[in-house]
């Protein structure tokens, strides 16, 4: 008997809510964990919206493990949603949150934001908050004796073992709304452009509902070497102490990760999956950067004019806008002067085929809405 299983009856009846609750919300696709959350909070204002917390059961044909979302359904809904796709481990899944939900629901998108399988189930205070956000799916995971989400690997976790893990959320939505929009921060850009490559390869027609993709300081970067110091494609820092950094965060977080060296042959098949990436041209890209971000270097190549003679990243069309972000003083990686509003703004905007555009931001305040980009 497996001891990290659920008694028999705990799994029957958490097998009928997941459900029940799939056809309250009207998906469709296979949902093998569902719970109701708590209504939540932000700034003291309540956020208007039914909150569920699901997990989607692996998907052989796509290479999937299991995937498990946070998801807001609006009272008052416009038919849209969002999918958001944190870095790794996860710190901005919470904070993304906190920061937007309520702008976003209120103006009636869904909204769904992803949690990474290894991320650990056991934090407390703050990180609990910023990575999970729900003390009821925790509560089942003590239960349950559940210590990290997604299945036990044997080694631990790399990227290439959840670079995936968006498809499922794409494949269960696609039915249910009328048009979804993709965000991706730091890596879960990566994850995002290689989860709509890999569908658009199988069934290329669900991505006729996709509107925009957003990337959030987006680890967008090639299999290539660019640098004598062993510098990745995408990135301005060389590997390895990128590696460092990078599991020392998520070993103070609890993540399940894999041996280094693993976890860098994990990296690699990441950026020549991302090398390899195609998406429809119907798909409009805005890329968010500020410059003074010490890890991800600039998808595109401009002139000293502000004008891109050429952009140079896997998976680009010219339905592309680059907004190189100057507002921020620091945590510049974050983008944390990027309002609710704005975002708002770059959800709905429709992006022109004629480009690539390119913008540079200096002021904090959004611009008034007008959402078509000018050739």
């Amino acid at each position: 008997m497996d001891e990290n299983r659920p008694s028999e009856e705990i799994q029957a009846a958490r097998e009928f809510d997941a459900k029940m609750i799939a056809e309250r919300i009207g998906i469709r696709a296979p949902v093998e964990y569902a719970r109701e959350l708590d209504d939540e909070t932000e700034d003291g204002e309540e956020i208007r919206a039914e909150i569920f917390w699901l997990r989607f059961p692996a998907n052989s044909e796509y290479g999937t493990d299991s995937t498990e979302v946070k998801l807001y359904m609006p009272e008052n809904p416009n038919g849209e949603a969002i999918i958001f796709t944190p870095g790794y481990p996860g710190a901005e899944s919470g904070r993304f949150e906190h920061s937007y939900a309520k702008k976003l629901i209120d103006e009636g998108y869904a909204l769904s934001v992803v949690r990474h399988n290894s991320v650990s189930l056991d934090l407390d205070g703050e990180l609990a908050q910023n990575i999970i956000n729900s003390p009821q799916r925790q509560q089942d995971a003590k239960e349950d004796d559940q210590h990290h989400i997604g299945p036990t690997k044997e080694n631990g976790y790399t990227w290439d073992d959840i670079n995936k893990g968006t498809i499922p959320v794409i494949l269960a939505f696609a039915p249910r709304f009328t048009e979804i929009h993709m965000i991706g921060h730091s890596f879960g850009a990566a994850s995002t452009m290689i989860s709509l490559s890999e569908i658009y390869k199988k069934e290329p027609e669900i991505l006729e509902k996709v509107g925009n993709f957003i990337s959030l300081a987006g680890f967008l970067g090639r299999d290539e070497e660019v640098g004598h110091d062993k510098t990745r494609h995408g990135l301005k820092m060389s590997i390895d102490p990128l590696i460092e950094d990078g599991k020392r965060k998520s070993l103070d977080r609890g993540v399940d990760i894999a041996p280094t060296e693993d976890y860098k042959e994990g990296i690699i098949s990441t950026t020549k999956l991302l090398e390899d990436s195609s998406i429809p041209d119907s798909i409009g890209q805005v890329l968010v950067l500020s410059p003074d971000d010490p890890n991800i270097a600039s998808p595109v190549v401009k002139t000293n004019e502000g004008v891109i003679n050429h952009y140079d990243y896997p998976g680009h069309t010219k339905k592309t806008l680059y907004i190189e972000d100057e507002t921020h003083d620091d945590n510049f990686h974050m983008l944390p002067n990027l309002r609710a509003e704005t975002l708002l703004r770059l959800i709905r905007m429709k992006v022109s085929s004629k480009g690539p555009h390119y913008v540079k931001v200096q002021s904090k305040e959004p611009k008034q809405e007008n959402y078509e980009t000018t050739d």
